[in-house]
């Protein structure tokens, strides 16, 4: 009470001062914290409230709209008017405040959260607001799936993907669907961002070689990784996802090919070493596999595995006390 009273009594002083500007802002930062605890109350582990889901309405409706009889144009106290109808159930209402925050100013990052969070679909963000929004989803995505919530985590990782489809939002999707044995529906994601993204893109390729790995198409899933890495500056991933393809065919020798040129993108790591070693060891190379192994040491002496496929190497060899 003391709150609403000072609020109302710095908007009257602000008013016989002839700044009708002034007091509509000193009466929506008023409801700003009004709203806030109201706000925060109804959000749970889904990140946005269910309309109307206040059961106790907040008094903010009505300082609103005094602060936009002072000032139509306040973009601010439109965006508030907006939340207190959501909470308030009056969910078309909100999304119409929210879109007329938008005409006024078409980049209002908060004013697209709520809109599309709230499940407005006539407008479209610009493609840079698009993609700051769009990694806020993401962000309540992976609040929603750290708290188990399953079906928000989809609608918050797909309403961010529908906005700026990438691969780290496909990839996002891909573990949310394969942690519900959905893989079908993983499959469809890369494919959806086959469609967005032009050939000379990268992603292109590595969508289409991830489809086809979660199709068991192995073949083709190499081949496309293979020309995704001939397209990236960094193909790294690339030659590692196309060497495991070929493995999954027991083509050692094309599988050593591609590990050999992700030694070549990064000397620096121990595991496209290591592949090269275990290649060489399936095609009967023990000296040559050791090598390699060897080499994996020297990159990083302190971790076990490489110790263990020089133990296998030695074993291979018969050298049973340096194996051991």
């Amino acid at each position: 009470m003391v709150r609403k009273l000072s609020i109302a009594a710095l908007a009257v002083v602000l008013l016989a001062l002839h700044s009708r500007t002034l007091a509509a802002a000193a009466l929506h930062n008023g409801v700003a914290l009004l709203l806030r605890s109201h706000w925060q109350e109804a959000t749970g582990a889904e990140g946005f409230p269910v309309c109307g889901a206040d059961v106790n309405p907040s008094p903010a409706g009505a300082w609103i709209e005094r602060a936009l009889r002072l000032n139509p144009q306040d973009e601010r106290a439109w965006l508030l008017r907006g939340r207190a109808a959501w909470l308030a159930g009056r969910c078309d209402e909100a999304l119409q405040d929210w879109e007329r925050v938008l005409s006024m100013s078409p980049q209002d990052r908060a004013a697209w959260t709520l809109y599309l969070a709230a499940g407005g679909k006539s407008l479209r963000p610009d493609p840079v607001t698009a993609e700051g929004v769009s990694a806020y989803f993401l962000f309540l995505g992976d609040g929603s799936q750290k708290a188990e919530a399953w079906e928000d985590a989809r609608r918050w990782y797909t309403l961010a993907f529908s906005l700026h489809p990438t691969a780290a939002g496909a990839r996002k999707l891909e573990a949310l669907y394969l942690r519900l044995e959905q893989k079908e529906r993983a499959v469809a994601v890369w494919e959806e961002l086959v469609a967005h993204l032009p050939a000379a893109d990268p992603d292109h390729w590595w969508a289409l070689g991830r489809a086809a790995e979660l199709s068991e198409q192995w073949e083709r899933a190499a081949l496309f990784y293979g020309e995704g890495a001939r397209r990236s500056p960094a193909p790294y991933d690339f030659r590692m996802r196309e060497g495991a393809a070929w493995e999954r065919l027991k083509d050692w020798a094309r599988a050593e090919a591609a590990y050999r040129r992700a030694v070549e993108a990064r000397p620096d790591l121990l595991w496209p070493c290591l592949s090269v070693g275990e290649m060489r060891r399936l095609q009967d190379d023990v000296d040559g596999a050791l090598e390699w192994y060897q080499k994996a040491e020297r990159i990083a002496p302190d971790r076990y595995e490489p110790k263990y496929y020089i133990g296998l190497a030695r074993f291979l060899r018969e050298e049973y006390p340096l194996a051991e």
